[in-house]
């Protein structure tokens, strides 16, 4: 060979294919996750590690993929297209290979759950013991919170939520639909008395839960002369409807919250309804929404059905209903 060997360019970085699988998962688990420490959490390895990894793509891609600091990470440009389309790889090898080992013993893999805390305390833990002995190889991973997460984005396989969707793609089998109720202690009304028309709502410590910055603190009625719109107020706001739930509880105060959520508490006694003769029409709804899939896995698949029917029980126990659980679009009325 003759030529000065010095001047050739440097040989492109060529890993096996499951290498650049590793590097791709790694890549998108630091995505999903927001960050190199809890990525390597999840995935087992530590922050180092998973960093190399990502590292030898971005050396592999000749791109910078993120922005990275002490805190958190940021994707380039380039790097949430290319996290777009290696999410979609992850997850199609993940759920063939829930499909082929369903096939040596039923249902297994990770399912990922997206619910409200209140809704998780009150009602879904205990439907989990019977599924699990049912399906003991499925995990279930959730992530409990009242805000609503981007199910793609976040990697969702399956959602509780209240409230119709914006997002007309997701796949929505609707539960029940009910209206929100009035409630408080008995120690709460021994000592303040209870309101007789919501008007004399002024008068009481109404607590309040606040969403993205707005305080959800007109109630809506229904008196004598069609519907009124309630401006309450109090001192205690929080961001969740479990610790507005717990507050009322607690006695601290008058709340406003879902039946479903209140159920346990009302049937034990640690809450009284209050202003039942004004109650609204049904305003929201309760629905299982998933994002659409070509083949959804056999985990997915058990999970959404032992949670519809936990759910339809549930509220059916406690007078709610909704004819008709089957899918449709979330969007759809």
């Amino acid at each position: 060979m003759t030529g000065d060997v010095g001047s050739l360019p440097p040989a492109r970085y060529n890993p096996p294919p499951m290498s650049k699988l590793s590097e791709m998962e790694a890549y998108v688990a630091v995505v999903r996750e927001g960050g190199f420490s809890a990525a390597a959490r999840k995935l087992g390895l530590t922050p180092s590690a998973l960093s190399k990894q990502v590292g030898r793509l971005e050396q592999r891609l000749e791109v910078s993929l993120l922005h990275r600091n002490t805190r958190h990470v940021q994707l380039t440009e380039v790097g949430r297209a290319y996290y777009e389309g290696s999410r979609a790889i992850v997850q199609q090898i993940v759920d063939l290979e829930d499909r082929v080992t369903e096939h040596r013993g039923g249902p297994r893999g990770t399912v990922r759950v997206s619910l409200p805390p209140g809704l998780m305390r009150t009602q879904i833990l205990g439907m989990l013991n019977d599924f699990y002995r049912r399906y003991p190889d499925v995990r279930l991973v959730f992530e409990s919170s009242d805000r609503f997460l981007d199910l793609v984005d976040e990697g969702i396989d399956v959602a509780v939520r209240v409230g119709e969707l914006a997002d007309s793609s997701l796949i929505a089998r609707r539960i029940a639909r009910f209206h929100r109720i009035v409630v408080a202690a008995p120690q709460y009304i021994e000592e303040h008395g209870a309101p007789q028309a919501p008007a004399e709502l002024a008068d009481h410590n109404c607590l309040a839960v606040g969403v993205n910055q707005r305080s959800m603190n007109r109630w809506e009625f229904v008196g004598p002369d069609g519907p009124e719109l309630i401006t309450v107020s109090g001192n205690f706001e929080t961001n969740t409807m479990e610790a507005l739930h717990d507050a009322a509880v607690a006695g601290i105060g008058i709340a406003r919250v879902s039946p479903l959520l209140a159920a346990p508490a009302l049937a034990a006694g640690e809450l009284l309804p209050l202003l039942e003769r004004f109650v609204p029409p049904a305003r929201s709804t309760l629905q299982v929404v998933y994002p659409p899939k070509r083949h959804l896995s056999g985990a997915v698949r058990v999970f959404i059905d032992a949670l519809v029917d936990h759910l339809t029980k549930a509220s059916a126990t406690i007078g709610l209903g909704l004819t008709g659980a089957e899918p449709t679009p979330a969007a759809a009325p």
